[in-house]
């Protein structure tokens, strides 16, 4: 080794040995459980959660809740879905128990909603009564504004304070009388107030009977408008003149055609 002092020498720097850190091998074996330990994480924790609520008593129907029942009784709904107790809540299919409450003729519609976990909510629309139907026969029957025949009158059930249509029973024909009753309350209350009967002649003419008149109208409801604002004009001519009407027909536009009783005396001047 050469003196540092000595003439000509040089001074060799010293160099670190490099420090190499040795890298650990993954082994095969480990990398293939935490996959599988991930996976089964991932897939089977769904499965044995949905395995759980497939086989747990507390997903099946225990609770029914009943909403909108007035004249339909609430117990017979729940006795109507009685066979769904017990099924599975998830799986139970509603149309079945849908039409089965349906067959209620006051039941206009009906909705149905699971409530987890083991409730179901219904939910009814009753129809609502407008008038009263006379049958042929003389029995009456509940009737709703769409003309929908819903149930034979019962004096304790219902109202009776309702407007009686005749003469048919096809439901355009029932709900268009009844579509004149309600615009005629509206244009003359004191007149439609007294409605006691409406009898329908036609697609759209119709005899009514009022408190309001000694006689029966005979209305269009095309013209009904016009007719209410004549006979609101010529009224007290039409009673001062003819003391026995048999009818007032006030289904043409510009006149009145006023037929006196059979043994209705001569007009007074």
């Amino acid at each position: 080794m050469t003196s540092p002092g000595a003439p000509g020498a040089r001074v060799l720097p010293f160099r670190r040995r490099q420090y190499s850190a040795r890298r650990r091998r993954r082994s095969t074996w480990s990398a293939l459980l935490r996959a599988f330990a991930a996976a089964l994480l991932v897939v089977g924790a769904p499965v044995a959660a949905g395995s759980w609520i497939w086989t747990s008593p507390r997903f099946r129907l225990h609770r029914v809740e009943v909403s909108g029942c007035e004249r339909v009784s609430a117990a017979w709904v729940k006795g109507t879905v009685e066979g769904a107790l017990g099924q599975r809540l998830l799986t139970l299919p509603l149309r079945p128990l849908q039409e089965a409450v349906g067959t209620n003729p006051w039941v206009d519609g009906v909705a149905l909603q699971k409530e987890l976990p083991d409730g179901l909510r219904i939910v009814v629309t009753e129809r609502v009564p407008a008038g009263l139907l006379r049958e042929g026969d003389g029995r009456l029957a509940y009737v709703d504004a769409k003309g929908t025949i819903i149930a034979p009158f019962i004096p304790q059930e219902g109202p009776a304070d309702l407007p009686l249509v005749s003469g048919t029973r096809q439901g355009e024909r029932i709900a268009a009388a009844l579509d004149v009753v309600h615009r005629l309350a509206g244009l003359a209350p004191d007149w439609g107030r007294e409605i006691s009967e409406i009898r329908v002649l036609g697609p759209h003419d119709f005899r009514l009977y009022t408190g309001a008149f000694r006689f029966p109208l005979l209305v269009s409801a095309e013209h009904l408008e016009e007719a209410v604002r004549s006979l609101a004009r010529y009224r007290g001519a039409i009673e001062r003149r003819w003391p026995d009407v048999a009818f007032v027909d006030l289904r043409f536009t510009r006149q009145i055609i006023i037929q006196p009783a059979v043994a209705s005396p001569a007009p007074r001047s």
